[in-house]
């Protein structure tokens, strides 16, 4: 069982790596493109200002999204309050932590990508799936990290 929890982990660690390599081939080859058009004389400026007034009218109709998106990769990457196999308890943040250590009903994570967490309930083996953005508003315990 800890060899097949040790695999899906490894396998979910190259899933978001390779996410990663696409987000940062999406900024680097538009710009090696701009390299290229203004070596060959092209007038990069007008260029940037008619693509930009482009991006700045999609920024305002894809916005939220975008903005919630970026909300949960981030959650994933940087604090990775789970991994696969771990058994966790989510629950809302409240003023007052001291009650419901748990946080509500125990679930056992069973996918990460970047945008979703896919969770089994532990008494009833429902399965649900997350999305990581609403996921980083919540009070997330980690049994298994726990002492």
């Amino acid at each position: 069982k800890d060899l097949r929890l040790f695999l899906a982990s490894l396998d979910n660690s190259q899933q978001i790596e390779r996410a990663c390599k696409h987000l940062i081939d999406t900024l680097f080859y538009p710009s090696l493109g701009a390299v290229v058009l203004a070596v060959i004389g092209v007038n990069i400026q007008a260029l940037v200002i008619g693509v930009g007034s482009i991006v700045v009218s999609l920024a305002f109709m894809v916005g939220s999204a975008s903005s919630k998106a970026l909300e949960g990769i981030l959650f994933i990457l940087l604090r990775r309050p789970y991994d696969i196999g771990d058994r966790v308890c989510i629950g809302e943040v409240v003023e007052d932590s001291s009650t419901n250590i748990g946080g509500g009903s125990s679930w056992i994570v069973e996918h990460v990508d970047l945008y979703t967490t896919t969770m089994r309930l532990g008494t009833t083996r429902e399965l649900a799936t997350f999305s990581n953005s609403s996921l980083s508003n919540m009070r997330i315990v980690n049994l298994n990290r726990s002492d």
